[in-house]
């Protein structure tokens, strides 16, 4: 004896039903499990108790402003690369040049730098300004890569230059 068609309707409907479940908890553990936290091992740790980004706080005049407050923060990533957080949430990538000299990373605006008073770099983006101090040991990340390993790997190195 077959099933009818009503019958049949609603045993598809409920698979349907179970098949939308399981995508959504599948959805719900697989956000779960991204939204993790993993120290890497590297300079800085978060404590999870504010969203704030990793590392240390810098000096920066941001936006035009001209006046300059400890309200950045830097995060120093292998192969020279920086990360500069600002206070509203955009952050800026920017990759430290032999010889101390500094330029962005991802090549959109161009950097200016030159030495600072406190034996750090300036740093001027666009209406941004920022005061980069000197890499202390305890700064700097685990395990760099030999000299010229990340630009080679990139190409970041010929870009910048150029």
């Amino acid at each position: 004896m077959g099933v009818g068609p009503e019958r049949a309707k609603e045993q598809m409907l409920t698979r349907f039903i179970d098949t939308a479940k399981l995508q959504a908890a599948l959805a719900a553990l697989l956000s779960l499990v991204s939204c993790q936290h993993q120290d890497d091992g590297g300079s800085a740790s978060n404590d999870g108790a504010g969203d704030e980004p990793l590392g240390e706080m810098i000096s920066c005049a941001v936006n035009g402003s001209s006046v300059f407050n400890d309200d950045c923060r830097l995060e120093r990533e292998a192969g020279g690369l920086l990360v500069i957080h600002k206070p509203d949430g955009a952050f800026i990538r920017l990759r430290m040049k032999p010889g101390g000299a500094v330029d962005t990373a991802d090549g959109f605006l161009t950097a200016t730098s030159h030495a600072a008073q406190n034996g750090g770099t300036a740093v001027d983006v666009g209406d941004d300004h920022y005061i980069i101090p000197a890499p202390s040991a305890d700064s700097l990340p685990a395990n760099p890569p030999a000299d010229g390993a990340s630009d080679a790997a990139t190409g970041a190195g010929d870009a910048l230059s150029q």
